[in-house]
């Protein structure tokens, strides 16, 4: 308590803000809860713990194994061995999605690799063979020119995890496929020796479960690559953008899809999910729907949907009052409090919507990532050059957890304040001369004086969302629903919602091909 008292009397003397009022409500805010970053249950009630256990079930039950299937596509719900019985009572099979085989695909490139998982695209072989009447024992044809786009799915190859995460995965994936702009799951290929017990009567997993998805015909959601000097490795590498144009993303592109992803945020946040991964690699966008006329979108777009959010291997369901991991989200992306250190573990959505700014902040200032930090501290530090020292000291203050910060966050946070980064500085710094395009390595936007930048309304709007979403105590930003109807989406708003309508009212279902 005496030591938070001192940081908070030295970083106001160094603003000019201290007050005796402000001093005198230190011990009130110690009082507080350690939950400063949490109001989701405010936000989305209906989804925080209040449906049936069963909808948040996931370690109570087992992967469908290949012998539960029938036809060997469907999962049913059979009897279990006596070593399967837990207290007289047999564990729940509901995962209810479609078992297939890897015979069923034919992989056609690869489209990445993380630190849980390996993705490919591939087609369809079985569904292939059905529509076009092939004989199973023919091989169907895989140039790129023959492929139909409508049997292309993305296969997710799981790396060595601990079951009850595949589990909780497929789960989420199952309550995402229902929804608008998420990512769908088709189907899972189970290896026949998942389930394989050793000598000792264990489980030996010696290969892991593939999720079969739906394909997103997207680019990431950024600006196109540009190959830049004689980097030879630059040169090599494929651009971000390849079905669609490489020009820049405008400003109606930017304001268009991503108002489809705070909806897509805002139906899981709904069903009491948190994405806990959000960044422009896990958000897929089809330029063509803003590229053609608006009667053609449909029938040129390749993808059913202008946006996907992919990649929920993080997510997790939200329960009020627990603590999670702040060992998720990609480091660029992470919020303040996943770098304040496990003490701070008691979030809720509001992670996703600092990840939703700094996509917005990658766009507006054409700098990706805008934070760019070179491990967990660094990053926060890259925070606090822009966003100041004196929200995040009353944030923290408010959790009254000062002291359990860790000793590197503790001197990062005095350094800056003996440095003068107090306040937030203006966005407006950050704007190219013109709407032109902007190159962060060779143009210094900071330098420029403020008279000389084109500040449109597309730019005051942008940057009045980023003061509501790029801030440091997570109870105070703005959630998705709420900045669905910020102005910066009067242009879109009804169009995008218009659409999301038409695609409530026809679902795909779940497992289809």
């Amino acid at each position: 308590m005496k030591k938070i008292g001192l940081q908070i009397i030295r970083h106001r003397l160094f603003s000019n803000t201290c007050s005796l009022e402000g001093l005198l409500f230190v011990p009130v805010l110690l009082l507080l809860s350690i939950r400063t970053f949490v109001g989701g249950e405010r936000a989305y009630p209906l989804g925080c713990s209040l449906r049936d256990p069963s909808y948040y079930d996931y370690e109570n039950f087992v992967l469908p194994g290949t012998d539960n299937t029938t036809n060997g596509t469907k999962v049913t719900h059979g009897k279990y061995d006596e070593e399967e019985k837990e207290n007289d009572s047999y564990k729940k099979n509901i995962i209810d999605v479609p078992i297939r085989s890897t015979n069923d695909f034919l992989l056609v490139r690869k489209l990445g690799a993380g630190k849980f998982s390996d993705v490919f695209e591939a087609v369809d072989a079985e569904h292939e063979r059905q529509r076009n009447n092939i004989s199973t024992r023919r091989r169907v044809p895989c140039t790129s020119s023959m492929i139909d786009p409508d049997t292309l799915v993305v296969l997710k190859c799981l790396k060595p995890v601990a079951e009850h995460k595949i589990r909780r995965e497929v789960l989420i994936l199952k309550h995402a496929s229902k929804l608008p702009n998420l990512a769908k799951i088709k189907a899972i290929v189970i290896p026949p020796n998942f389930h394989k017990k050793n000598d000792n009567n264990k489980y030996r997993i010696r290969s892991m479960p593939t999720l079969v998805l739906a394909h997103g015909h997207g680019d990431w959601f950024c600006h196109p690559i540009k190959l830049r000097g004689n980097n030879e490795s630059m040169k090599n590498s494929k651009t971000i953008t390849s079905s669609a144009s490489a020009s820049y993303l405008t400003e109606y592109e930017i304001r268009y899809y991503l108002l489809h992803l705070l909806v897509a945020l805002d139906h899981l946040h709904s069903c009491g999910i948190m994405h806990r991964d959000v960044k422009p690699r896990n958000v897929l966008i089809d330029r063509r729907w803003t590229s053609t006329a608006s009667s053609e979108r449909r029938v040129l777009a390749k993808s059913p949907s202008p946006l996907t959010l992919i990649d929920l291997g993080l997510a997790d369901f939200y329960h009020p009052g627990t603590r999670y991991n702040v060992r998720v989200a990609s480091r660029h992306y992470k919020s303040p409090e996943l770098l304040l250190g496990s003490t701070f573990g008691y979030y809720d959505y509001c992670i996703d919507l600092w990840g939703v700014g700094c996509i917005l902040a990658n766009l507006l200032f054409r700098q990706e990532p805008f934070f760019r930090g070179k491990n967990n501290v660094d990053q926060l530090g890259t925070i606090i050059q822009v966003l100041g020292t004196t929200d995040l000291l009353r944030t923290i203050a408010k959790s009254s957890r000062y002291d359990y910060l860790p000793d590197d966050v503790q001197k990062l946070i005095n350094d800056y304040i003996s440095q003068g980064y107090i306040h937030r500085r203006p966005w407006v710094q950050f704007l190219s001369f013109s709407t032109s395009h902007l190159s962060s390595n060779n143009v210094n936007s900071s330098k420029v004086p403020t008279q000389q930048r084109q500040i449109t309304v597309f730019h005051s709007q942008g940057m009045d969302l980023l003061d509501k979403l790029l801030v440091y105590d997570g109870s105070e930003r703005w959630t998705a629903r709420q900045a669905i109807y910020h102005p910066f989406f009067d242009q879109v708003r009804h169009e995008v919602l218009s659409h999301v309508r038409l695609a409530v009212e026809t679902p795909m279902t779940v497992g289809t091909t």
